[in-house]
């Protein structure tokens, strides 16, 4: 083969074009070390092969030279498996934090200083009048006095029950009110679509779009804490070298649910995710004590419709409830502290939610009340129609205790009865019959006695009633019920907390692994520029020399000696 004159120019004119971008490039990196998201890029380099076989002028004498360098595609420096590890990871971060926060306001409520500062001091109260009560019976002053001081133990009672669902509206609003979880990941589904469309237009193009793939993945890491999700790519139908990126949700719905309806964006199309209450709270209304919160999803939308409503895939039917069964992620965390009650729920399980603390709260009142409005009535145990639930079957029926709105007294609508505040002395001092008409038992205050000692008697709870065959609870007194609630709160919000520093522990290393790689060093990107820049030097020598050589040639050539 004739080699042509200008061969080796050529060879290291691809030296230099490589090297200057490599300069280039090297730049932009450096330039993007505290942009968010920036991964670091590279050229993907490759030597020009020879002339081949199929050349007409092919050398025969197996001596062949390369044609210099080639840039074939400027990629990014990422690892798909750190980043699934990274994604992985912090779903489980989202579930214990979302876990966490609850927790936290949950045992703050029951924190101890507050609770003996409050609701053990309004009890100590209740007992000091009801032991004056007992030295001075039928005392109508002291009566009224230990209404009192028992109307101020209820209100204690009734702000945990505020408190409580006050935890459950902030968590609420956070999860789907204005700037709440939905309307934030709903947002990122549509900027992922978005991205997917630029990205998309710009491959078919040539152009790889880096920039956009880095805010995309910034928003799949983002979108990653609330769910996990699986990241796929397929081949576009129509441009083949282009690839479609998929993002779906994991669930453990059962029945399973297809890829379909787990996903969240495919292309450009998107869904939305929404938040159903079950049963409805109606405008205005009182939302219902046991309603469950879910998240389902509309499907991939039609985004040619101009209302955003109309699925993609009219054969598409949504998950429906119970909703979404997330497998980890800040969703299922809060879900679960929304939704879960604990030994309440049937079949029991162990996750204590906000409904969990309801349900104990209003448990412990009732008890409180029935034994209380139990001590102070007259009834004959030994009659066989007697109901202590039915008022009906007393002597005398007379309750210390009773819900403002006529239903079952919970924490929130327990009241001072209305008897008690109209009626004076209201309270049982003894339940002793006179066996003749001399004898006198208005001294006696045994009964009064024994309502004192409930406070502290030793009772066998259960989700039920006090020892009315649920699931237990505890066994202990009143005073040690709300002593043992507020313990078992510090224990799982201490517990969460242990879990989610050893999880950012992880991630944390799994990060530095994933900036080791993909981040801008600027110690490397300096001694690349060194590199680069002896490159190109190089490249631009060899150029010289070969102008020095062809100037021979063309000048000096045949005129030696002359």
């Amino acid at each position: 083969m004739l080699r042509s004159t200008f061969y080796g120019f050529n060879i290291a004119f691809s030296g230099m074009m490589t090297a200057q971008r490599a300069l280039d490039l090297t730049g932009n990196n450096m330039s993007n070390i505290d942009t968010t998201g920036y991964t670091r890029q590279r050229l993907d380099l490759n030597s020009i092969p020879s002339s081949s076989y199929v050349d007409r002028y092919a050398p025969t004498n197996k001596v062949a030279i390369g044609g210099g360098v080639n840039v074939t595609r400027v990629s990014q420096l990422r690892d798909p498996f750190l980043d699934r590890r990274f994604r992985n990871e912090a779903s489980g971060i989202g579930e214990v934090s979302a876990n966490l926060s609850v927790m936290s306001d949950i045992s703050s409520i029951f924190d101890e200083v507050q609770f003996q500062q409050g609701l053990y001091q309004a009890m100590q109260d209740f007992r000091t009048q009801l032991q004056q009560y007992s030295s001075q019976p039928g005392e109508v002053t002291i009566d009224s006095t230990v209404a009192s001081a028992a109307d101020t133990m209820l209100k204690m009672f009734q702000q945990y029950a505020v408190q409580i669902a006050n935890v459950r509206d902030y968590q609420e609003s956070l999860l789907n009110g204005n700037g709440g979880s939905i309307p934030e990941v709903n947002k990122m589904l549509e900027q992922i679509g978005l991205l997917n469309k630029g990205i998309r237009e710009c491959e078919i193009y040539g152009n790889p779009a880096l920039e956009m793939k880095d805010q995309r993945n910034l928003l799949l890491d983002q979108l990653s804490a609330y769910m996990k999700i699986d990241v796929s790519y397929e081949k576009d139908p129509d441009f083949p070298g282009v690839d479609l990126c998929r993002v779906a949700f994991l669930c453990d719905n059962d029945p399973p649910l297809n890829l379909d309806q787990r996903t969240l964006v495919f292309g450009k199309d998107y869904a939305e995710l929404r938040v159903e209450q079950v049963p409805p709270t109606a405008a205005g209304g009182t939302p219902d004590p046991d309603r469950l919160t879910y998240i389902t999803s509309s499907g991939l939308l039609d985004r040619r419709d101009p209302l955003n409503t109309k699925p993609l895939d009219p054969k598409y039917t949504p998950g429906g409830n119970p909703g979404l069964q997330f497998t980890t992620g800040a969703f299922k965390g809060v879900l679960d502290m929304l939704n879960s009650r604990g030994a309440f729920d049937d079949p029991p399980n162990t996750v204590n939610g906000i409904g969990y603390y309801e349900r104990i709260t209003n448990q412990i009142v009732s008890d409180f009340a029935f034994q209380f409005n139990l001590a102070n009535s007259i009834y004959d145990s030994a009659d066989p129609d007697f109901d202590p639930a039915d008022p009906n079957t007393y002597t005398e029926y007379k309750p210390l205790f009773e819900s403002s709105d006529g239903g079952p007294i919970t924490a929130r609508n327990i009241q001072i009865s209305a008897a008690w505040k109209s009626e004076g002395p209201y309270l049982t001092t003894t339940k002793l019959t006179p066996v003749t008409p001399d004898d006198d038992v208005s001294g006696d205050t045994s009964n009064l006695e024994y309502m004192i000692s409930l406070l502290d008697k030793p009772f066998n709870f259960t989700t039920k009633g006090i020892d009315a065959g649920g699931h237990p609870l505890f066994t202990g007194g009143f005073e040690q019920m709300f002593k043992i609630i507020g313990l078992n709160a510090a224990n799982d919000a201490g517990a969460k907390q242990k879990s989610l520093d050893a999880s950012q522990n992880v991630i944390k290393g799994i990060e530095d692994l994933r900036n080791s790689l993909s981040s801008v060093s600027m110690d490397e990107e300096g001694v690349n520029l060194l590199r680069f820049q002896k490159s190109y030097a190089a490249a631009a020598r060899v150029m010289t020399t070969l102008d020095e050589a062809l100037d021979v040639l063309i000048n000096r050539t045949g005129i030696v000696g002359r």
